[in-house]
């Protein structure tokens, strides 16, 4: 199985974006499978993905502020210790994920009259 986050941006005003993390467990062996897109159904090789819903968040960015993500190293049983822990010869790993809002371009000022 391998842990992953699905990021999802979306602008709000000049030089904020909101950023969505939603977890994914994807899991099993790779195969073709049918996948939507812009003009109907694609194939595409990909594992089972299992998205966990209840554990999304999102947070506000500025241009240039950055979010950390990572687990307290507590509960090793927990998802942030699936996502952010090593396991066997790697137990003492302690993985970090860090995200910053760059790229975005002010735009001018509109005038209504």
């Amino acid at each position: 199985a391998r842990f992953v986050f699905r990021l999802k941006a979306e602008r709000d005003q000049d030089g904020w974006a909101r950023i969505e993390f939603l977890p994914e467990i994807h899991h099993g062996a790779y195969r073709l499978r049918r996948v939507p897109g812009s003009g109907g159904f694609q194939l595409k090789t990909s594992q089972d993905v299992y998205p966990l819903y209840s554990e999304r968040f999102s947070l506000m960015l500025n241009v240039g502020e950055m979010a950390i993500i990572t687990t307290d190293g507590e509960n090793s049983a927990s998802v942030g210790g699936h996502f952010f822990l090593g396991d066997g010869a790697n137990a003492r790993v302690q993985r970090v994920l860090i995200v910053r809002l760059a790229g975005m371009t002010k735009t001018d000022p509109v005038y209504a009259e």
